[in-house]
């Protein structure tokens, strides 16, 4: 299945203090992964590999429209950019990897971008509390929510789960 990312650009620069002059390639190559670390563990496999083909075949609607625009796109926006901002005084090129410096600013120091990262990823979870509590209260609307296949990644709650008995 092709990448499929549940945020574009403007749905980050509208709700992040991200600017809109900087390089989307910069940040935008941790939305992916956001989905399949950090969201997976919200919602499962099997609802995320659903809510992939929705919107890959243009048929999201309903409650997973809701779930995908009220729920999903602040979780992925906001914990995206807290993790980018680690990253994004540096740059990793054929020579090495490099700090950059602007002649016109001041440089954040580690512990200005690890509170700031930290602010950021506290209110992409507090969206994905939200979105848990969205999907407990709606638990008969989100069939694949429940569902569970050898490999998935178990959803928030289920880490319980095991293939084998002694």
């Amino acid at each position: 299945m092709a990448r499929v990312l549940f945020v574009t650009r403007e749905d980050i620069t509208s709700r992040t203090p991200i600017g809109g002059n900087v390089d989307s390639d910069k940040y935008m190559s941790f939305v992916y992964d956001v989905q399949e670390i950090h969201l997976q563990s919200i919602i499962g496999t099997q609802l995320l590999e659903k809510l992939y083909t929705d919107i890959t075949g243009s048929t999201l609607t309903g409650k997973y429209e809701t779930l995908v625009n009220t729920y999903i796109k602040p979780f992925v926006s906001f914990y995206a950019v807290g993790e980018y901002m680690a990253f994004a005084n540096f740059s990793i090129n054929n020579g090495g990897v490099y700090a950059h410096e602007s002649e016109n600013s001041v440089a954040a120091t580690r512990a200005d971008v690890n509170a700031l990262s930290q602010q950021l990823i506290d209110k992409a979870e507090h969206w994905g509390r939200r979105m848990y509590d969205y999907l407990s209260a709606n638990v008969s609307d989100f069939p694949e929510w429940n569902e569970y296949q050898t490999g998935d990644m178990p959803k928030y709650g289920d880490s319980t789960r095991v293939s084998w008995v002694l």
